[in-house]
């Protein structure tokens, strides 16, 4: 997850915020089980316990 919001700063509407204000953004406007179940099998890391 690091790596991926270090590749994030360098897109340029998300450049001059900190990790954690990518962070906070993305958990701000993404519901990220919704994600999970729509990207990923079932029973992927246990997820069809969470539902």
């Amino acid at each position: 997850m690091y790596l991926i919001l270090l590749s994030m700063q360098f897109m340029p509407s998300l450049g001059r915020l900190s990790l954690t204000q990518i962070m906070r953004k993305i958990e701000s406007t993404t519901n990220l089980p919704n994600v999970i179940k729509e990207h990923f099998k079932p029973d992927f890391l246990g997820i069809s316990a969470m539902a």
